[in-house]
């Protein structure tokens, strides 16, 4: 999806499931959990999300969540305002990126990215704090 402006009352604002998923140039706010997530399958494996140049904000949970197996490509974003982490990867597979985005504080004090159960390959370089 290109150039959207999403918003939910019920979930995350856009998700997949051990599907491929592509979020370029969109506004993703407001919405009552994640603004983007990102799972893997059943399994634990599968699932792609690319999140590009986007402004993600005032989201209830998470900015960005990319879990379960899921690999992402999140770059170029201004992530603030979210209720918890801005991006969060948690049991992530292998090759998962976060770079040159600008990320701030969660409402309740929590880091701007945050790594969790690691076990593959992750990239964090070139990111900012958003004041």
């Amino acid at each position: 999806m290109r150039g959207c402006d999403v918003r939910s009352d019920t979930g995350s604002g856009v998700a997949a499931e051990g599907a491929q998923l592509d979020v370029e140039d969109c506004v993703v706010s407001n919405c009552k959990t994640h603004g983007v997530a990102v799972y893997g399958d059943l399994f634990g494996s599968g699932g792609f999300g690319r999140v590009v140049e986007c402004e993600i904000r005032d989201n209830g949970e998470d900015g960005v969540l990319v879990r379960g197996g899921a690999v992402a490509e999140v770059a170029g974003n201004e992530v603030f305002d979210n209720g918890r982490f801005g991006v969060e990867l948690v049991d992530v597979g292998a090759g998962c990126v976060v770079v040159d985005n600008a990320v701030g504080v969660g409402r309740k004090g929590r880091r701007g990215v945050v790594v969790d159960d690691a076990v593959a390959d992750v990239e964090v370089s070139g990111n900012r704090e958003r004041l």
